[in-house]
């Protein structure tokens, strides 16, 4: 161990040498577990004392490499001859491989020369130089800590020291002829430079320009030879070769080769993690891996010959994988899905029928599971893509060392992400195109959705992002040119328990729909996140092993209650909403209190995309006005302000007919119908229709106070229609006869509003309702709840009255007296 350490390795907490050095957002580094300690009960800067605008750490890789080389050696002479035999240390640039004179940390973590860092994301944009992964923004902090190191050894900051790095060794060696081995590409005898030879393919070698030319990777591995004199054959030192000869540079390489991420390896030279680019394995020792600036440099020729890799699979690696670890692929050839009753021991089958095949491009993720007698690598493939039950689907991706697939490195990467347009959720990051294999969208987030993400995947060459929604395996794909969706600031927890006031919901990937439990006031909640959006505030925590977040508001208790008030006379019918479609239907109920104010519940199923809407109108404090739902699943959704400021809002699905998208307005009604037909009838009374029954278009233009459109289908396909106002009675023709039946039931008074799917109905009065033998136990048994505390909100209103009547009457004849 060092005699002594340097200053810059205290943390200036504790005052002891750091082992997990972090940074804060103030540029200086501090021990993990001393700062997360002083951010529990405060939120400046130890250093400065200011306040600091957020409480996120991360990691100094630079200073923790620094501590562990510099410690590794008796004294700090030592260290320093390190550095002064030409070997890179962390006070090497990745970029420049000079010593930094100004770091700054990027958001991968790793440190870099400002001017460097600076240029390459100008010339390559925001991504990151040492794992090839997009970087989450481009700020740059100081590195304090690591600059004040560098600072203390100043017998490296000699004008030699902090230029640019040395030379590439080519130019220090002679160019080598290999005088007996013939290029199997070009044809060219003897191949001179570097020799790089087929482990899989026998008696098959490569010069330098057929290797870089990307032609081969179906012969790899392939031996990188220096000198075939170190292999036994015979070489002679040529000093008459061209300068063109010379290696392709390191440079051309890695910009060739950036998409290239090797995730189960780590660099043996520079420990950096995973190796991006080629790929070099010790023929000595096979767990010794390089990254091609640490092969370039030769300073492990104990090592040699590196077998070198610019594919990111194999066999062998892949077979020690767990089967329930996710990767992500590009897939490079068209390729047929297939499937197996029981697992991949079993046989596997091509699906019957057309149009089965995975088309080139198609990025999937799954299971890798290695045949290692076959010398093949599958995916397995989350989802039930085939439709069969117990059915498992799968994807070939290497097959005898050839790449059907090419690896995009997936990160950790917890994130909270605003919705800016309608997105499919998909089960794939993104699925063939008119193609059987591809899963239709599970659902479709809507402009203002936020959602909690646990992974990313960054595919350069489509320009696009993956985020795989927390606690699913389900995909969410955003363009990275289209502003699809926004992130926001996810911070460390000032408290790591916080105590509910009131009772509060526990959900899942922040969005407000998917709720797990409902968390009572007075609880212990012990959080590890926490994000602040438009008046509220989410938490996550764990709780009897669901991970989820804890919904907050921070708005006070009279701007919690936006619902109008309504007089509590107004029939329970008036205040139901009920829209049906095959299995699927949405319910809105006005509950009211004695007060008049309204508190809307929503019951949905089997319509996840307008049930996500309703929600989000409840979260903005909005009253939904207005509901549809058509029959292939597309929707329309209205609300307003209850502030009484008349301002309103639509949405409609992603699928709804582009007409009816273009001229929908809030507070409309409208209605699909079951031929791709629908009308809309607007605020004002005016209406817009596309292939609706022309008799019901004649009606609405003379009807006034409509209140529902309802179309129908009867038994015998013969479409028919009914129109509900407020001023007339009900308008109809064709409708089915049980629906007729109920209808004109007027023992049970006045109608109020109906749905109606096929010959399946729910017919609304004022005080009851009636419903067909196929309508869902939900439904039923939701509005016979509604009706009945409603009237007993009413008898209690009465009563109320008649008991301050009374009083007001003795209260005369008292002062009468």
């Amino acid at each position: 161990m060092a005699a002594h350490h340097l200053e810059s390795f205290v943390c200036p907490i504790s005052q002891d040498v750091m082992t997990d050095p972090v940074m804060a957002c103030d540029g200086h580094t501090y021990e993990r577990e001393d700062i997360e300690s002083w951010f529990s009960h405060k939120s400046t800067s130890p250093v400065t004392n200011e306040e600091l605008p957020s409480t996120a750490l991360v990691p100094n890789r630079a200073l923790k490499r620094v501590i562990d080389e510099y410690t590794s050696y008796d004294s700090h002479e030592g260290f320093i001859l390190l550095i002064s035999v030409g070997l890179r240390t962390a006070f090497h640039c990745p970029i420049s491989e000079a010593i930094m004179q100004d770091p700054v940390t990027a958001a991968d973590g790793h440190t870099y020369e400002r001017s460097a860092i600076a240029l390459w994301i100008d010339a390559r944009g925001a991504a990151s130089p040492v794992t090839g992964a997009a970087l989450a923004h481009t700020t740059l902090v100081p590195n304090h800590a690591l600059k004040q190191a560098i600072a203390e050894c100043p017998d490296l900051l000699s004008p030699s020291s902090a230029s640019a790095p040395p030379p590439p060794p080519t130019t220090s060696r002679p160019i080598i002829c290999h005088d007996t081995i013939r290029c199997d590409g070009c044809n060219v005898l003897p191949v001179r430079g570097i020799r790089y030879k087929s482990t899989v393919a026998e008696n098959f070698d490569l010069c330098m320009a057929c290797e870089a030319s990307g032609a081969y990777v179906a012969q790899e591995p392939l031996l990188k030879i220096y000198d075939s004199r170190d292999v036994g054959n015979l070489a002679s030192d040529d000093e008459t070769c061209e300068p063109e000869l010379a290696e392709t540079t390191l440079a051309a390489e890695t910009a060739r080769l950036a998409h290239v991420v090797h995730d189960l390896f780590e660099c043996d030279g520079c420990h950096v993690a995973p190796i991006v680019g080629a790929r070099y394995e010790s023929t000595h020792d096979a767990l010794f891996q390089l990254c091609a600036p640490c092969e370039a440099a030769r300073r492990h020729r104990d090592m040699e010959p590196f077998a070198k890799s610019t594919q990111a699979l194999s066999v062998e690696r892949l077979n020690d994988l767990m089967a329930d670890v996710d990767l992500v692929f590009r897939l490079t050839h068209d390729t047929c899905l297939l499937w197996s009753c029981a697992s991949l021991d079993d046989k596997l089958y091509r699906p019957n029928g057309d149009n089965w095949t995975l088309p080139a491009g198609t990025i999937v993720v799954g299971a890798p599971h290695a045949d290692m007698a076959r010398q093949v690598v599958y995916l397995q493939l989350p989802g039930h893509v085939l439709h069969v039950a117990d059915a498992f689907a799968y994807v070939l991706v290497v097959e005898k060392e050839r790449n059907m697939a090419e690896q995009i490195h997936m990160d950790a990467s917890l994130q909270v992400l605003e919705i800016q347009r309608p997105l499919p959720v998909t089960a794939w990051p993104r699925a063939a195109k008119a193609s059987n294999a591809s899963p239709p969208p599970s659902f479709y987030l809507q402009r203002g959705d936020l959602v909690s993400i646990d992974a990313v995947a960054h595919d350069a060459m489509a320009q696009a992002t993956y985020y795989r929604i927390e606690e699913t395996k389900q995909w969410l794909a955003v363009d990275d040119a289209l502003p699809e969706a926004t992130p926001l600031d996810v911070l460390e927890p000032r408290t790591p328990t916080m105590t509910l006031s009131v009772p509060a919901p526990l959900v899942t990937n922040v969005l407000a729909d998917h709720v797990l439990t409902t968390l009572d006031a007075g609880m212990d909640v012990v959080v590890d996140k926490e994000v602040h959006h438009e008046g509220h505030q989410f938490f996550r925590t764990t709780i009897d092993g669901k991970r989820g977040w804890v919904v907050v508001s921070t708005t006070t208790n009279e701007s919690t209650k936006p619902r109008r008030r309504t007089p509590i006379d107004v029939p329970a019918g008036n205040l139901i909403q009920l829209t049906l479609q095959f299995d699927a239907f949405a319910l809105v109920l006005d509950e009211m209190e004695l007060d008049g104010e309204i508190s809307q519940l929503i019951l949905t199923e089997n319509a996840p995309e307008l049930k996500r809407c309703l929600h989000n109108c409840i979260n903005k404090e909005l009253l939904i006005t207005n509901m549809a739902l058509g029959p292939g699943g597309e929707w329309y959704c209205s609300g307003e302000k209850a502030d009484g400021s008349g301002d309103a809002y639509c949405w409609t699905s992603h699928d709804a007919p582009q007409d009816l998208r273009q001229f929908v307005r809030p507070k409309s009604i409208v209605s699909f119908g079951y031929d791709d037909d629908y009308v809309i009838r607007y605020e004002n009374g005016s209406y817009h229709n596309h292939h609706s029954l022309p008799a019901m278009v004649d009606k609405l233009q003379h009807l006034r106070g409509v209140r529902a459109i309802v179309p129908t289908k009867n038994d015998d396909n013969v479409r028919g229609y009914l129109l509900l106002s407020a001023r007339s009675d009900p308008v109809h023709a064709d409708l089915p006869r049980p629906l007729a039946n109920n209808l004109f039931d007027y023992a049970l008074g006045k109608v109020c509003a109906a749905a109606s799917f096929y010959n399946e109905h729910v017919v609304l009065f004022e005080d009851t309702f009636l419903a067909s033998n196929g309508i869902p136990t939900a439904i039923v048994e939701a509005l016979e709840a509604f009706y009945v505390r409603h009237q007993r909100l009413q008898r209690e209103q009465r009563q109320s009255m008649t008991d301050l009547n009374r009083q007001t009457q003795h209260h005369r004849h008292m002062a009468a007296a």
